[in-house]
């Protein structure tokens, strides 16, 4: 993990690269899915979750994805990178988990709007911010 003074300028890289040897930091990664199983988390309510990972986000997705499909009730909002991440990559987690986006800012966070499937080409450009959910009355969140 490099570390920054500025916030969003951290990043996560292999420590194959010299460049970041004197602002890093070593931490361990668990999967989501091993660390509630481990730690006995329970996911019979309400499962809200916040990723902002710098471009890892489906990595992070990948490691949650039995609570993904075994909850019933799931929010996500989540910040996708598209110059490290694939958007296809999270929309296929999404679907395969039978998450639905609902709102998106294609700005970075400066604005939303409800989604709908017109809104996919925006899914391609800079940061993007989605919220989705697993049903339509997770946390009141209508269709």
């Amino acid at each position: 993990l490099s570390i920054k003074s500025q916030s969003n300028k951290h990043s996560v890289s292999s420590l194959n690269s010299s460049q970041y040897a004197e602002d890093t930091i070593t931490v361990t990664e668990w999967p989501i899915d091993e660390l509630v199983k481990s730690e006995c988390i329970s996911t019979n309510g309400p499962v809200i979750i916040r990723i902002d990972v710098e471009g890892y986000e489906h990595n992070v997705l990948e490691g949650m994805h039995n609570l993904l499909q075994s909850t019933d009730q799931v929010c996500i909002f989540i910040e996708v990178h598209t110059h490290k991440t694939s958007p296809e990559q999270i929309l296929d987690i999404f679907d395969q988990c039978g998450l639905t986006i609902r709102y998106i800012s294609p700005d970075g966070g400066d604005s939303y709007r409800r989604y709908k499937k017109a809104d996919k080409e925006d899914l391609f450009t800079g940061n993007i911010h989605l919220f989705a959910t697993k049903r339509t009355n997770a946390v009141g969140v209508g269709t």
